[in-house]
């Protein structure tokens, strides 16, 4: 008697859970990924579908343009699952920086800019100036979805040094040092 409901029991609960599931993470299938790796694309996709609290592919669709990561997604439904097609977009920016100023400094520096590091989503920036009175070097990262959850981090780091001048009435250097 025992085993006999135990059996009807199993039956029971896999002919009940055998009605049209939802796309399951297995049922996506992604092309045209070359830097955004497959495990962050299936991470964005469950979290799309669950805030959207659908598996339409248009929700699907826009959720996964809105991470700015790519210039085209197109979703399709096909036999046994989902088609996504990407292109992803242009994410490592550089950034020249030249300044002058009446007074008669001048600076130069570069920055780069990479908006999907490690194909993770992540944020790195980096870069260096120099002028006749300073040197600055700066980073910053920042990962929005912490090892797929929902929490974030992001730190900067910087460094700088000055050279303080002082001058007299009559333009002649009084003091300098460096801080």
């Amino acid at each position: 008697m025992r085993a006999t409901l135990q059996i009807y029991y199993l039956l029971f609960f896999s002919l009940a859970s055998t009605g049209k599931p939802a796309q399951a993470q297995s049922t996506l299938r992604f092309e045209g990924n070359i830097k955004t790796t497959e495990s962050y694309l299936r991470a964005m996709a469950k979290k799309c579908q669950q805030q959207a609290g659908t598996d339409e592919p248009t929700a699907l669709q826009q959720c996964i343009f809105n991470s700015q990561l790519f210039s085209s997604v197109k979703v399709e439904e096909e036999e046994g699952g989902l088609r996504v097609q990407l292109e992803e977009r242009w994410t490592l920016i550089p950034i020249p920086f030249a300044s002058a100023s009446n007074g008669g400094e001048r600076a130069y520096g570069f920055f780069v800019l990479e908006s999907n590091f490690l194909g993770r989503g992540q944020t790195l920036a980096a870069g260096a100036s120099k002028s006749n009175r300073t040197t600055n070097l700066s980073l910053f990262f920042q990962d929005k979805s912490l090892f797929f959850t929902p929490w974030s981090i992001s730190f900067a780091l910087s460094s700088s040094r000055s050279d303080v001048i002082l001058f007299g009435k009559n333009g002649k250097r009084l003091l300098g040092f460096s801080e």
